[in-house]
């Protein structure tokens, strides 16, 4: 039987049908999942946005070895810097489109033999409620705006995914990521660890020879260049959290 693996911080997920009414997230509000995070997945046309409030890294799946760039947000495990105690994202800072997508996703659709080339679009099922929820679609069947909308998202990021996707694999294949440790220390309090992430190795950019100029016409390079420079964001997770204590 044809089955549908949730991405993380999703429960259940089924296919969306036009006859459903969804609860939406009201504006600023997110996901309840990304309260206790302190990582989400950044995919390739975030990096220039992502820069100005988040420390962009690399992390490796134990399993499968590819790597997937995140947006760090927060210096402990189970906290978001950026989310406050009503669940909403700080004001002016660049939300992630694995948040921004939610209620909504596309699965890939398994059986017992194998995984389908084509994604269904799902919604996470505690969402759908026939009375409070919101529809998507009008009597005829014609898409309504607000579903519009979420529909190019989910369409935009799943290309967008690809690309990601492609990048990383070019980062490995080049070795060009290195494993580090982010540590902090404050006067409220800390040390701070976190481990499990990778960089790029800026010394190895420099032996790249023909690949430097592949990596630039694809645009890679300006992606590398914005996550170094994202790493500063280090010291402001730092200032966030310090602030965040002692209010």
């Amino acid at each position: 039987m044809p089955s549908l693996t949730p991405p993380f911080g999703y429960d259940e997920v089924m296919p969306l049908e036009r006859e459903h009414r969804i609860r939406l997230p009201a504006p600023g509000e997110c996901p309840d999942f990304c309260r206790a995070v302190n990582a989400l997945p950044l995919g390739f046309i975030e990096f220039p946005r992502a820069l100005f409030h988040y420390p962009i890294a690399f992390v490796a799946d134990p399993d499968s070895g590819r790597f997937t760039p995140v947006a760090v947000l927060g210096l402990e495990a189970g906290r978001n810097l950026f989310v406050d105690d009503a669940g909403c994202w700080a004001a002016g800072c660049y939300v992630p489109a694995y948040a921004r997508r939610y209620p909504f996703c596309t699965a890939p659709v398994r059986t017992d033999e194998e995984t389908a080339s084509s994604r269904v679009v799902c919604v996470e099922r505690r969402q759908i409620d026939a009375g409070a929820g919101e529809p998507l679609f009008d009597a005829a069947g014609v898409a309504l705006p607000r579903w519009c909308e979420q529909e190019l998202l989910l369409r935009e990021y799943d290309l967008d995914w690809v690309r990601t996707g492609e990048f990383c694999d070019r980062l490995k294949e080049l070795r060009l990521l290195t494993p580090f440790v982010a540590q902090a220390v404050s006067a409220q309090g800390g040390p701070w660890h976190l481990d499990g992430l990778y960089r790029v190795d800026e010394h190895k950019l420099e032996f790249l020879g023909r690949q430097y100029k592949t990596l630039a016409r694809t645009g890679a390079m300006g992606r590398i260049y914005t996550h170094l420079l994202s790493l500063d964001n280090f010291g402001r997770l730092l200032d966030r959290q310090a602030a965040l204590d002692e209010s």
